[in-house]
């Protein structure tokens, strides 16, 4: 089998894959975004485009196939669930099925719901295509019709059984601001600092291909056992003990708000620079409540009287600000 990685550059920093088979040089597109680089991706390689595969229904997966259909005739597979919203399907995947490139390659579709219902991994030999559900030392998010509770049974069940051998395909390039929010969560993982500082400088096209078994190191969503995580969260919730579920769900939460939280200090950075003031960075979350998810901890750079301005929702405690129930 053989993979060419397709860096687009877009601010979603999407990847796009292609698969080949080497005997008839057949190709399988997966989640193009950007037709005219995977057109071209192919052409360079020699390799003719017969088939599509969307992992799941959401546009910067699926953007680039009319693109590609129309210049090759491949035709579009993808989970049943997803086809009303992609629209031209021409073979219905799920759980169990495969996927034949040319004489000699073999995809396995398992049914890897949590960021969308109709979300499909594609494992073969040693690789694995994992779109939105597994990225470099993260997971999918499920604000788009997901649910968290399914993405950890997708990954307690699903994931766990697959080997540590097998080199991750994500369908976004993130590991930097994953293994930021991962060394926050778990200050002790020596393995995840190392990889964070050897990343500092490089840039999409050049982001390292890890395994399953680096993920099982560094990724704390994978890491829902490990003492210091789980020891963290079930501080955070008032609990002696959380389950692995509670641990995965308060991690997923933790860093949804991270990610409002990142855009909220950006919006007030550019406001207070208008008027020639200095707004602070949020640098990381540091706790959130299990349950009804209405209370969060943050560390802030801003000066306290800054951070009592951001609104009356915040009550300032030493250089932290806690968010009441109204922040969101």
């Amino acid at each position: 089998m053989l993979i060419e990685r397709i860096w687009v550059g877009n601010p979603g920093r999407n990847f796009n894959y292609l698969v080949a088979c080497e005997a008839t040089g057949n190709a399988l597109a997966v989640d193009p975004f950007d037709a005219g680089q995977v057109l071209a991706a192919a052409t360079r390689r020699g390799w003719r485009i017969t088939q599509i595969v969307n992992t799941h229904e959401h546009g910067d997966h699926t953007a680039g196939n009319a693109g590609v259909v129309a210049a090759t005739g491949a035709s579009v597979l993808a989970h049943p669930r997803a086809v009303a919203r992609i629209g031209s399907v021409d073979r219905e995947v799920g759980q169990g099925d495969r996927i034949a490139v040319g004489s000699s390659v073999h995809l396995e579709v398992l049914a890897t719901p949590g960021h969308t219902p109709a979300h499909i991994c594609l494992p073969n030999g040693d690789a694995l295509f994992t779109g939105d559900t597994l990225f470099n030392a993260g997971v999918g998010n499920c604000r788009k019709g997901g649910d968290a509770a399914s993405l950890y049974e997708t990954f307690a069940t699903v994931i766990a059984a697959l080997p540590d051998s097998l080199r991750i395909y994500p369908g976004h390039e993130y590991l930097r601001r994953n293994l930021t929010f991962a060394v926050d969560r778990e200050p002790g993982n020596a393995r995840a600092h190392r990889i964070l500082e050897r990343i500092e400088n490089i840039e999409g096209a050049s982001a390292p291909v890890l395994t399953l078994g680096d993920e099982r190191e560094i990724n704390v969503f994978l890491r829902v056992d490990s003492p210091e995580v789980a020891a963290g969260v079930a501080a955070a919730s008032g609990c002696t003990r959380a389950s692995a579920q509670e641990v995965f769900l308060a991690l997923r939460q933790l860093k949804d708000r991270c990610r409002r939280d990142a855009r909220a200090s950006k919006f007030s950075r550019a406001a207070k620079r208008g008027r020639g003031q200095h707004a602070g960075r949020v640098t990381h979350c540091r706790f959130v409540h299990i349950g009804d998810g209405n209370r969060a901890e943050r560390r802030l750079h801003h000066s306290d009287a800054l951070a009592a301005r951001l609104g009356s929702v915040a009550s300032v405690v030493g250089r932290r600000v806690q968010y009441g129930p109204t922040h969101r």
